[in-house]
């Protein structure tokens, strides 16, 4: 399998976490 799609497979798997880590993270850049 290519290293991309594995990597977009992964990323897949762990958007709800990706996406948690980030609002945390633009959330302290407003502050």
């Amino acid at each position: 399998m290519e290293p991309y799609v594995r990597a977009l497979e992964a990323y897949d798997e762990n958007r709800g976490l990706f996406n948690e880590v980030f609002d945390e993270f633009s959330a302290g850049l407003d502050k």
